[in-house]
C-alpha cells in the first residue's frame, strides 16, 4: 500500500527535515546551506536481533468461564502463559458496560481509537519489545478515557507484528535512537509484506486480524509518514475490506469496535480524494448497531453527515459547461437543495448537542499575544482574546470535529453557488461564519495539546486545523503562521508526535486515488 523507508544514508539533519541528502563528504551541501552542524552521511548498518529474552516478570491473570477476562493496566503489563491469542473489546473505565446518555465517556464513542491498548497472546516476549509496547500503549494516544477488555478464540500473530513496529518505530522516535527508528522501519515493511500476503489470500483477507493490522498500520502512517496520502491509502483498503465482509459482518462483537474506531479515518480518507464514501449508505449507519443500539452516541450522527458530504463532492466533480448545455439547471439545482439539507443536518446536530452538554467548555483569558488580524479600519487586532476549556477530551474532540465538518460543507456551498452560470452575483458571503468558526478551532488549541492528554489530543486535532486552515489561514498570514507553527510542534514531538503534520495543508489540495 505505501513505500517502505528505513535504508536512507541520508545524514541525521536531512533524515530528521526528511528532506534528500546529497551525501557529501564530510558534511553535506543541505547541511551547509542551513548552517547547520552536520556528521555526514550514515553508513550501512546491519542490527542483530536474536528474539530471546534473559528473563521474565511473571503477573498472574485470574481467568474466567466466560468470553471477556480484564487486562492488566499499561503500568503492570508483563508476561503470563503462552500459547493464547486474545482479541480487543472496549468498556470505559469505572466498569460502565453501556452509554447513558448525559455521561461523559460513552462507551461506543467514536472516537475510542485505543486499538493501541494491545497485549499480544500474554506470551514469552523479549523485555525490549516489552518496554517499547508499554511505552507506545501509555504514551501514543495519551489522554484516552478507555480501558480494554480481551476476548480469546482470535489469531495474533499478524496484528503483533504490525503493533510491535509501530511501537520499535515510536519507542525510538520520542528517545531520538536512531538505529531503534530504522529497525522498527524495517519490521514495518516485514508487517506489511506479511499484510499484503494475507490481502492476497481470499480466505485470509476477512479475519478479524487482518482488520485491526491494517487499522494499526494507519496509525504507524499518521506517525510515522513520508507522504500526505499514506494513510489514505491505507484507510481506503481497510473501507474495501469491511465493504467487501458487509454490514451485517460488524453487527457483532468485537469487529464493532474495529468499525468504530476506524470511520472516523476512513470518511476523511474518502472526503480528502473525494470519492463516495460507503458509510454514506443505509445499511452502515443501521445495520452493525441493530444488536447494540445502547453504543450509538450523537457523535456517530455527526461522522455519518460527513459521510453524506462526501456524495456531494462526487456530484459536483462531474459538474461542468457541458452538463449545463446538456442537463440544463434542474440536477444543479437538486445539488443544491441536497447541500442545504445536510447544512441543516449539521446545526440541528449542533441544536442536540447543546441540548445534551450545555455546560461542557468556559473560556479563560489568553496570557499569550495571539496572531493578528486587520480589522474594518486596517489596524492589527488580536485574532482572539480567550481560550476554551473543555469538560473533557471527549467534548473537545466532538466541537472540534463539528467545528471542522461545518467549514467543509460552508466552503463546498460557497464553491457550488459560484459555478451557477444563472446567478453568478448572487453567493452569500459565508466568511464571517467561516471566520469565527475557524478561530473557535484555534482557541481550543491549547487544551488539546495539555501535557496529560497531548498524544490523544494532537491526533484529533489534526482534522480541525486543516479545516481552521481553509477557513482562516490563507487569508490571514499572522495566522497562517502561527497553523504552521502548530502542526511544526505536533510533527516534531514538542505537542504530540504525528509525521502527517508535516504534509497535513497538502492533503485535499488535489486529487488523488488510493492503491
Amino acid at each position: 500500500m505505501v513505500g517502505v523507508g528505513g535504508r536512507s544514508k541520508a545524514c541525521a539533519n536531512c533524515y530528521r527535515r526528511r528532506i534528500k541528502c546529497d551525501e557529501t563528504k564530510p558534511e553535506c551541501q543541505r547541511c551547509i546551506k542551513a548552517d547547520l552542524k552536520c556528521e555526514g552521511p550514515r553508513e550501512t548498518t546491519f542490527i542483530q536481533y536474536d528474539n530471546r529474552g534473559k528473563g521474565r516478570k511473571q503477573i498472574r491473570v485470574t481467568r474466567s468461564t466466560e468470553t471477556l477476562t480484564a487486562l492488566p493496566t499499561a503500568r503492570d503489563i508483563s508476561c503470563a502463559g503462552e500459547g493464547e491469542n486474545y482479541a480487543l473489546v472496549w468498556r470505559p473505565r469505572n466498569n460502565e458496560a453501556v452509554y447513558k446518555p448525559g455521561s461523559k465517556h460513552p462507551a461506543g464513542s467514536a472516537f475510542s481509537l485505543s486499538m493501541l491498548e494491545f497485549h499480544p497472546g500474554l506470551g514469552l516476549l523479549p523485555p525490549t519489545d516489552d518496554i517499547y509496547e508499554c511505552y507506545t500503549r501509555l504514551n501514543l494516544l495519551q489522554g484516552q478515557t478507555h480501558e480494554p477488555l480481551v476476548a480469546s478464540g482470535f489469531n495474533r500473530s499478524l496484528l503483533k507484528k504490525c503493533f510491535n513496529a509501530l511501537a520499535t518505530t515510536y519507542f525510538g522516535a520520542k528517545h531520538r535512537q536512531e538505529k531503534l527508528v530504522s529497525h522498527g522501519l524495517q519490521r514495518y515493511g516485514s508487517a506489511l509484506r506479511d499484510l499484503n500476503e494475507a490481502l492476497g489470500d481470499n480466505e485470509k483477507r476477512s479475519r478479524y486480524d487482518v482488520l485491526e493490522s491494517v487499522l494499526v498500520l494507519t496509525i504507524f502512517e499518521f506517525f510515522s509518514s513520508h507522504k500526505e496520502d499514506g494513510w489514505i491509502s491505507h484507510s481506503c483498503g481497510l473501507e474495501r475490506l469491511m465493504e467487501v465482509r458487509g454490514a451485517e459482518s460488524f453487527a457483532k462483537m468485537p469487529e464493532l469496535v474495529v468499525l468504530e474506531c476506524s470511520r472516523p479515518a476512513m470518511v476523511m480518507a474518502a472526503l480528502a480524494i473525494r470519492k463516495p464514501s460507503m458509510f454514506a449508505r443505509p445499511e452502515w449507519k443501521t445495520v452493525p448497531w441493530k444488536s447494540y443500539p445502547e453504543r450509538r452516541d450523537i457523535v456517530h450522527d455527526l461522522i455519518e453527515h460527513l459521510a453524506d458530504v462526501t456524495l456531494l463532492y462526487t456530484m459536483k466533480d462531474s459538474l461542468n459547461e457541458t452538463f449545463f448545455q446538456i442537463h440544463g439547471l434542474e440536477r444543479f439545482n437538486t445539488l443544491i437543495q441536497q447541500t442545504l439539507t445536510v447544512l441543516a443536518q449539521f446545526k440541528a446536530w449542533k441544536c442536540r448537542w447543546d441540548e445534551l452538554h450545555p455546560d461542557c467548555f468556559f473560556e479563560i483569558e489568553d496570557s499569550t499575544p495571539s496572531p493578528t488580524v486587520l480589522n474594518i479600519y486596517g489596524d492589527p487586532v488580536p485574532a482572539w482574546r480567550t481560550l476554551t476549556r473543555y469538560t473533557t477530551l471527549y467534548h473537545a474532540n466532538c466541537l472540534g470535529m463539528y467545528n471542522a465538518s461545518l467549514i467543509v460543507v460552508l466552503k463546498f456551498y460557497q464553491e457550488l453557488l459560484v459555478l451557477d452560470p444563472s446567478r453568478p452575483h448572487s453567493v452569500p458571503d459565508f466568511q464571517d461564519q467561516l471566520f469565527d468558526t475557524g478561530i473557535a478551532i484555534c482557541r481550543s488549541v491549547d487544551y488539546h495539546l495539555e501535557e496529560d492528554k497531548i498524544g490523544a489530543g494532537s491526533f484529533y486535532l489534526l482534522f480541525p486545523l486543516r479545516m481552521a486552515w481553509d477557513a482562516v489561514g490563507r487569508e490571514h498570514p499572522d495566522i497562517s503562521l502561527w497553523l504552521k507553527s502548530t502542526l511544526a510542534k505536533i510533527q516534531v514531538g514538542s505537542a504530540g508526535h504525528w509525521g502527517m503534520a508535516e504534509y497535513l495543508l497538502e492533503v485535499g489540495n488535489r486529487t488523488s486515488s488510493s492503491t
